[in-house]
């Protein structure tokens, strides 16, 4: 995986109040907003939105121009430098047996034959900086559960319930489940990424049977 080093950011401006009151008012506000534990900076772009974690570096400097203006300036630092756009979420679920309920269950219940399950999906990154997917799983997989794109396979072999989502992180290459770290039940380990202006296919496959879905989301990724 590729080291990637901190963004500085630069923010400053003008802050003018209709007294000196409000304009100090405003200046605490701003103070509080920009804080030195992590913090999610998003900013409107004609693209749509984009978001990034920061973190203040240093004090707010401010220059006082008149009793309601003053001139703001800080540094804040990205230590993960990536700028994340639009959101997609994808959902794939394995086939069941005609009669039996689909999952995830919706209301009102209905029976009958049961809809053919999509079980692929493609992943799709508008960015300029590969993606990495994460993916939760649920459902009735005693066996446990393959996800593949391609050549590449990621096999957890240990049982996976419906109220208790395994979450795959492809980014830093983890599994949990309820808070605690399940790797070490990856038999096989093919992380894949989503690359920078294009797709990837993704395909649930459980190791045996059962039936279950998982939800696949995936982030335009910038730097």
């Amino acid at each position: 995986m590729t080291s990637l080093s901190p963004r500085v950011v630069v923010v400053a401006g003008l802050l003018t109040g209709t007294s000196h009151a409000a304009a100090v008012a405003g200046l605490d506000a701003l103070k509080g907003m920009v804080r030195t534990v992590d913090t999610v900076l998003e900013v409107e772009t004609p693209a749509g939105a984009k978001r990034a974690v920061v973190r203040r570096d240093g004090q707010v400097l401010t220059t006082w121009h008149s009793e309601r203006q003053v001139t703001v300036s800080l540094q804040m630092i990205a230590h993960d430098p990536r700028i994340f756009g639009q959101e997609r979420r994808h959902f794939l679920q394995t086939g069941g047996a005609a009669g039996a309920f689909e999952y995830p269950v919706m209301y009102p219940i209905t029976y009958g034959t049961a809809e053919i399950a999509q079980n692929t999906a493609v992943l799709v990154n508008d960015g300029n900086e590969a993606a990495h997917p994460v993916v939760s799983v649920r459902g009735d997989f005693p066996s446990g559960f393959r996800l593949t794109s391609g050549d590449s396979e990621l096999t957890y072999s240990a049982p996976v319930f419906a109220g208790t989502p395994v979450v795959v992180d492809f980014l830093s290459r983890t599994v949990t489940q309820s808070g605690g770290l399940r790797t070490v039940h990856l038999t096989r380990r093919d992380f894949w990424e989503v690359p920078a202006g294009g797709s990837a296919s993704i395909t649930l496959i459980p190791i045996s049977a059962g039936y279950g879905w998982a939800e696949a989301v995936v982030t335009d990724t910038y730097l």
